[in-house]
């Protein structure tokens, strides 16, 4: 096995790949065979989920892209590789990008039960996002937290608007919340728990920003 770039995003990937694992670009070559190879990407799918139990993100990275290697639309292995990114998420280094991305891939090549898959992958991400928000605000020393914050709640409007088949009902909620958030937030005294509405300065507030990145995505 050699590895090539991707000709679509540059990424280094197996020759014998029928897709490229990170964009899904088809690789001509030795990978376009008719070979059933479903129970081999089985195999990496099963050890991924042992991987995920024992938090040890690189590997599941591993298998995963082992698995999508031999089906690119393998939704299961976009949704472990969604799920086992979050572990590697710190605030001055994470994958909450990359595992957006990989969920939406995920929801996209669901079967089934798309809206049910969305929610759970968009909680477990919203999660990972508020960790590492609550980190900036009570940890961070004041001159470096509200870069850390603005960047935080960046990635819950990139976030709303990244994973399909969120339903109407579950995107208003949300917005309610982060309106509610930024409305505590402004009438708070102490300068750490006013990050929130001071971060996006002179901007409209958070809820209004997602708002418009969700109407020019054409989401509502």
């Amino acid at each position: 096995m050699a590895m090539i770039n991707c000709p679509e995003c540059g990424k280094e990937i197996s020759d014998k790949a029928a897709a490229c694992p990170n964009c899904g670009c088809p690789i001509n070559g030795s990978a376009a065979t008719n070979t059933d190879r479903s129970e081999e990407a089985a195999k990496f799918i099963d050890l991924a989920v042992k991987a995920i139990q024992g938090q040890n993100s690189e590997q599941v990275e591993k298998y995963c892209q082992s698995a999508l290697e031999i089906d690119p639309k393998n939704y299961r292995a976009w949704e472990l590789e969604a799920r086992g990114l979050l572990f590697q998420s710190t605030l001055k280094s994470n994958k909450i990008m990359q595992a957006i991305g990989a969920a939406a891939n995920a929801v996209n090549y669901a079967p089934d039960n798309k809206e049910e898959l969305a929610e759970s992958l968009y909680t477990s991400i919203y999660e990972n996002i508020t960790g590492l928000l609550n980190i900036a605000l009570v940890q961070m020393p004041l001159m470096y937290a509200p870069n850390f914050v603005a960047q935080c709640m960046n990635y819950y409007g990139e976030l709303l608007a990244g994973i399909p088949c969120l339903s109407k009902q579950k995107i208003e909620f949300e917005l309610k919340k982060f309106d509610d958030m930024d409305q505590t937030s402004k009438k708070a005294i102490m300068p750490k728990k006013r990050l929130i509405y001071a971060a996006h300065a002179t901007k409209p507030g958070w809820a209004e920003q997602y708002k418009t990145l969700l109407k020019q995505k054409g989401i509502i």
